[in-house]
């Protein structure tokens, strides 16, 4: 034992001359682990960090209370804790009152508002929802319990006046007030004016007071006064069982005949007891009940349309990106008809730039030349116009997806009334102010306040026309009059030289030529054998010899 003692007073001195350094590691191995079980404990109860304010709001979102949510973890109940939500301290009231049955959950709405702001104050994530805000109170005042007592000379109500004599010297607008039962301990008439003066004090003096009572009166002061506000803890008349769902703004019954008949207390003493307390006050509790229970109903058919409301945006919301790809499909389908209708007329430019020569080697007429070259000029610049009107529609669809006919702000192509008219026009420009409106061939600016949307986007059809002939020599213009088949086989060369005679005869040509060739006259024997069995085809026969002569049919349409 005596080397144990040297051994260990050796080793203190020698620790004592690095005392200084070890209180300093100690005291931050203490932070440390302070630190480490605050992380710990803010996993175990699913805890946010709440927003922190100036301006002495409390306002709590889905908060739970930290020590039931770790009781019914270690029991691993399957109950869950009741979410709370309060919002209290802000520009309509400092002051809540909550009423309610016994055991409904009064006192434990109030003390997790208490305990939370402490965790918040302690620098710990308190188990809310994201949206959470609390105020750093400079006091806390709370009066809970019976605290009488014999050695002291206190009883019930002489230990609550004790409290709250010291809340009214020192609370301010940075202090939260907690009052459990507030105005009992004496009697009752007395004992709810007492608590109504103190609240009322409370509420001038800025403090953010929560106190739970079971008086009448306190009720009707909180509903009238300014700064204060009922509350109430749910109770399911049908069970007769509590919720613990508090509700703001409602006062709520005490329940008290009905929890005595379910504890089994004489029926004829409950009713005796509603007798005694007179039709006015039991007709109050029951408005009061009824009250409770039509605004579970209506919560509950808030609750269901929410739902509903919900289902219809995301259906609306899929309906318009469905019309948006309708409408870009719709666009780009006639982008692609505007494009082959620029290729009918490119090809249509080279038959008609060969036809020009070939009439001018014939010494044809010079204007019916120009003409038909006119025509197609014009047609080549309406299709080129059409085309880049298409092309701006499909970016703009690109852009914003469709939205409904009748709906929505008003665009480019949507049909609308200007105000006082009768008349439906088409959108075909729009700047913030105005929009050009298209009346038929007519056209006219109007105000976006005058017009009235009254549907969308009218379907189009794109129609590629080649335009009638007025003269012989335009019909020829546009269509070819002589084919080259010459190298081809029998089976080859039959078809494309039918298609060539019925584009022909639709285009109203008087005839056509066909150069095959002379060769072993297979092919021009196959050729005039199928131009023999058409009705359409009025004569053939072999060209001049100065025009290729055997090598050439000269087809005359009827």
């Amino acid at each position: 034992v005596r080397e144990i003692n040297r051994i260990l007073a050796e080793v203190t001195a020698q620790l004592r001359l690095h005392r200084e350094e070890v209180a300093v590691g100690l005291e931050a191995l203490g932070r440390l682990d302070a630190f480490a079980a605050i992380g710990r404990l803010a996993n175990e109860l699913e805890a946010h960090v709440p927003a922190l304010n100036d301006n002495g709001e409390i306002r709590l979102v889905r908060a739970r209370n930290p020590v039931l949510a770790l009781h019914f973890k270690q029991e691993q109940a399957s109950r869950e804790v009741v979410a709370l939500d309060v919002d209290l301290g802000g520009a309509e009231a400092h002051t809540l009152v909550i009423t309610g049955p016994n055991a409904g959950g009064k006192s434990v709405a109030m003390k997790t508002v208490g305990v939370l702001c402490l965790m918040a104050q302690c620098g710990i994530p308190i188990p809310c929802d994201p949206g959470t805000s609390v105020p750093l109170f400079t006091r806390l005042f709370v009066d809970l319990g019976d605290r009488q007592s014999i050695q002291e000379d206190l009883s019930t109500f002489t230990s609550h006046l004790t409290s709250i004599t010291q809340m009214l010297a020192d609370a301010d607008d940075r202090s939260l007030v907690l009052i459990d039962e507030a105005g009992t301990g004496t009697d009752p008439a007395e004992g709810g004016a007492l608590a109504q003066a103190v609240l009322e004090r409370l509420t001038r003096q800025g403090a953010r007071t929560i106190a739970t009572t079971h008086h009448g009166t306190l009720k009707a002061f909180a509903h009238t006064a300014d700064g204060v506000v009922n509350g109430s803890m749910q109770f399911d008349r049908d069970t007769l069982a509590p919720t613990y769902h508090f509700q703001s703004g409602i006062p709520g019954s005490s329940y008290a005949f009905e929890i005595a008949e379910r504890v089994g207390l004489d029926r004829e003493v409950v009713e005796a007891a509603r007798l005694l307390v007179g039709e006015g006050k039991s007709a109050l509790e029951d408005l009061i009940a009824d009250f409770e229970r039509q605004t579970l109903q209506a919560e509950a058919r808030k609750d269901e349309a929410e739902a509903q409301l919900a289902e219809a945006n995301h259906i609306r919301a899929d309906y318009e990106q469905r019309l948006g790809r309708i409408r870009e499909e719709r666009e780009r389908l006639k982008a692609e008809a505007l494009e082959q209708a620029e290729q009918i007329v490119s090809g249509a430019n080279a038959a008609v730039e060969n036809t020009i020569r070939e009439i001018k080697e014939a010494d044809a007429e010079r204007e019916a030349t120009k003409a038909a070259r006119k025509q197609l000029e014009a047609t080549r610049e309406t299709i080129t116009k059409k085309r880049k009107k298409v092309v701006r529609a499909v970016e703009r669809s690109q852009q914003a997806p469709g939205i409904d006919a009748a709906s929505g702000s008003i665009q480019p192509g949507d049909q609308v009334q200007i105000a006082g008219s009768t008349a439906v026009g088409e959108v075909v420009k729009l700047d913030e102010k105005e929009a050009v409106v298209a009346f038929g061939s007519m056209t006219s600016r109007a105000k976006l306040k005058r017009l009235t949307k009254v549907g969308g986007p009218t379907n189009q059809k794109v129609e590629i026309r080649v335009p009638s002939p007025s003269t012989a020599t335009q019909s020829i213009a546009l269509t070819r009059v002589r084919i080259d088949v010459r190298g081809q086989r029998v089976e080859e060369a039959i078809p494309e030289i039918m298609r060539f005679v019925d584009d022909a005869v639709s285009a109203s040509a008087p005839s056509v030529e066909i150069l095959h060739g002379k060769g072993t006259g297979a092919l021009r024997s196959a050729i005039r054998e199928h131009l023999a069995s058409r009705e359409d085809i009025g004569s053939f026969d072999s060209a001049p010899w100065n025009q290729g002569g055997d090598g050439v049919t000269l087809v005359v349409l009827s």
